[in-house]
Parts: structure tokens; sequence; C-alpha cells
């Protein structure tokens, strides 16, 4: 006799709906808190009307920084857009250093990594 079991595997929001979901929690006005993070209304606005907006794995971390994440909290956010942070890739381990510290001031995040030769945001 042959049995099947079906599973169901939990599926991920989208980042839009993730992204609003984390403000939501954290009882935050958006466009002034990601200001933060170098977003101002017009930009944030315009990558998350679309409901299928994919976001560049920097922008994700970008967002994240502006939310002032945890490592678990931006680590599933970027999982939504279908990225991780990685410590064996330099500015992974760069981003997963500052967010454990606390830091999340992107001017001084992009001094950093702009000394390290690493991609900064703004480019």
């Amino acid at each position: 006799m042959l049995v099947f079991y079906f599973c169901t595997l939990p599926t991920l929001s989208s980042f839009h709906d993730s992204l609003f979901e984390l403000i939501e929690q954290k009882k935050i006005n958006a466009t002034t808190s990601l200001q933060g993070g170098e977003f101002y209304c017009k930009s944030f606005f315009r990558h998350t009307q679309q409901k299928n907006y994919q976001p560049l794995k920097k922008t994700a971390i970008a967002y994240a920084l502006a939310l002032k994440l945890s490592l678990q909290e931006t680590q599933d956010l970027l999982a939504t857009a279908g990225y991780t942070l990685n410590d064996a890739i330099g500015f992974d381990s760069a981003i997963i250093n500052f967010i454990r510290r606390g830091i999340y001031d992107i001017i001084k995040i992009e001094i950093e990594l702009y000394d390290r030769n690493f991609l900064v945001f703004s480019n």
C-alpha cells in the first residue's frame, strides 16, 4: 500500500508586507523613521507601492537599519526578499557587527564601510 503524506510549508510574506508589518508592530511613523535611513517620502512610497517590489540587498539592509531592527528581525526581513547576511562576506559581516553594537546611524555606517572599501548605500 502506497501512502502519501502532504505537508504544508510555511510561506514567507512578501518584502512589502513584511516591511509594513514591522512598521506597524513598532508603532512608528514610516516616513519619519525611514528618513534616518536616508529614505525620503518620495523614494519610500515609490519602493513600496508595488506589492511585488523586489529590493536590492543593500536597499533591504538600509530599511532594516532605518527601522533599527535586531539581527534576527533583519535576517527575517531579508529572507522575504531572498537574501541573508553571511559572516563570511566582508560587507555582511560589517553590517552584522553594526547591528550587534546597536549602531544604526547610516552616515556613520557608510563612512566605516567606505574606509574598508566596501559597497556603500548611496552610490
